[in-house]
């Protein structure tokens, strides 16, 4: 039994060898050999797999893809060494589309006709579209009045089911004829449901209706019907008046609400907390005690709350207990503005808060980098492209627009105006037809012809007029 096995396995690792490359054979091999011995883990594919003069010189030459194949590597493993010397990747020449390719466009749909010319689905996609060619589809099947008479008696489900189409075909034919939804689940209000709204709870209305609880919710809000059966309390006028007498807390207690239904009354009502018993006022002597001891400690004496504490120093710019304000002299104030903040923060020995908060309070305006414009750099504009101008002066391209609008100079390369020889020839003539005469992009010609609104040379899809067959016949 276990000679058959080893012949088992044998016939296996041999069939499994014979459909590798002999580089990865031999780097199999290496990888087993290497393995055998008592390296670390990790470190079996760096000994094991040493790139070799041959490869290194292929990499920028190939695709990584093919260079992966020719010897043995992963595509990851290529990709990274290229990185590592920072090598670029090679693009393989574009197949262009010849014009019997052309032709095939819209005879079927775009993964049938991808599978036989050998492209993608997405290049046979954005060539059929950038030609103007609408897609092919065999099963496609034209709508007849009669289908259309179906669509304005019954609903979209019914329809779909009996045309025996998706939903999604019936739903975009009933869009574009503009017809209004028919959906029978939909029970419209009557005089009686409504006037039932407000009596009972929501729950026992609903019930009572037959209806969901989200739908007599909104109609009832919809006719400003407010609950009877809501546990809301009314404000009094005497509760109103006990309001800043005591603490929300305890005025909750005494009125049986929570604490956050008295606190946003009293904000409703534009009651202050300044006239609130707990709220109490700095007075001086207590204001001249900031700074003097920790915040902790001055709070515990003055039977504050330490957050009360530091926002009032912080407010008076007094420096906490301990560490001794370095005042400002006029020298340092005078480098503020000149520089950045960082940069005089380096100087000065400062934080760059510090010098930021104290450029804030002086309200300086702060120090930008900018580089001037010189007449050299002005007399370039308008001679080429922005892009070009960028690129010759290292600035952005838009930093060269909008210095070339503000100077009100022209483009190097003005547009051309659209004769009307060949506004006629839209719609008449193919887009790839009127850009190879006119000389222009096709990417230009269809968006110009789509701004007329003109529909494209052969296309199946008609233009239609919004209010109809009979308001275009008269």
């Amino acid at each position: 039994m276990p000679r058959v096995a080893d012949k088992l396995l044998a016939a296996a690792a041999a069939k499994y060898l014979h459909a590798k490359s002999r580089r990865e054979v031999e780097r199999i091999l290496r990888a087993r050999r290497a393995m055998g011995r008592r390296v670390r883990k990790g470190k079996v594919g760096l000994r094991a797999n040493p790139w070799e003069k041959w490869e290194l010189a292929l990499l920028g030459k190939l695709p990584d893809k093919e260079l992966a194949r020719a010897t043995g590597r992963t595509r990851h493993g290529v990709l990274s060494k290229r990185h590592e010397l920072k090598i670029p990747n090679v693009v393989p020449p574009a197949r262009r589309w010849t014009p019997e390719e052309d032709r095939w466009l819209g005879t079927d749909s775009d993964p049938a006709l991808a599978r036989r010319i050998g492209r993608s689905v997405t290049s046979v996609f954005m060539r059929r579209r950038r030609l103007g060619i609408p897609a092919g589809n065999p099963q496609y099947r034209s709508w007849t009045r009669r289908e259309d008479r179906v669509l304005t008696h019954l609903p979209e489900r019914e329809a779909a089911e009996r045309l025996r189409r998706s939903l999604a075909s019936v739903r975009h034919r009933r869009r574009n004829l503009g017809l209004p939804l028919l959906n029978r689940q939909v029970r419209l209000w009557e005089a009686r449901e409504d006037a039932q709204l407000g009596k009972g709870s929501d729950v026992e209305t609903a019930h009572r209706l037959n209806r969901s609880l989200a739908a007599v919710r909104r109609r009832r809000n919809l006719l400003g019907i407010p609950n009877s059966a809501s546990q809301r309390r009314t404000w009094t006028p005497a509760e109103d008046a006990l309001l800043l007498t005591m603490p929300d807390g305890r005025l909750a207690t005494q009125l049986g609400r929570t604490k956050a239904a008295v606190f946003c009354r009293r904000r409703r009502l534009g009651k202050v907390g300044r006239h609130y018993p707990r709220c109490r006022r700095w007075t001086p002597a207590e204001e001249a005690r900031l700074g003097t001891l920790s915040d902790a400690k001055l709070a515990k004496q003055l039977k504050r709350s330490v957050a009360d504490v530091n926002l009032t120093r912080h407010a008076k710019g007094i420096p906490s207990f301990g560490t001794p304000g370095r005042p400002w002299t006029h020298s340092e104030i005078a480098m503020l503005g000149k520089r950045t903040d960082t940069e005089v923060g380096r100087l000065l020995k400062r934080s760059v808060a510090s010098v930021c908060g104290k450029r804030d309070g002086l309200k300086i305006p702060a120090f930008l980098k900018m580089r001037r414009w010189t007449e050299e750099e002005t007399a370039l504009l308008g001679t080429a492209t922005d892009a070009e101008v960028a690129r010759r002066l290292g600035r952005k391209a838009q930093h060269v627009l909008r210095k070339r609008l503000e100077l009100r100079i022209a483009p190097a390369h003005p547009r051309r105006p659209w004769t009307a020889q060949i506004l006629a020839w839209l719609g008449k003539l193919s887009d790839v037809e009127i850009a190879r005469r006119t000389g222009r992009d096709l990417g230009t010609v269809s968006a110009a012809r789509r701004r007329l609104g003109i529909p494209n040379l052969g296309s199946r899809y008609r233009w239609r007029h919004p209010a109809g067959r009979r308001a275009v016949a008269r």
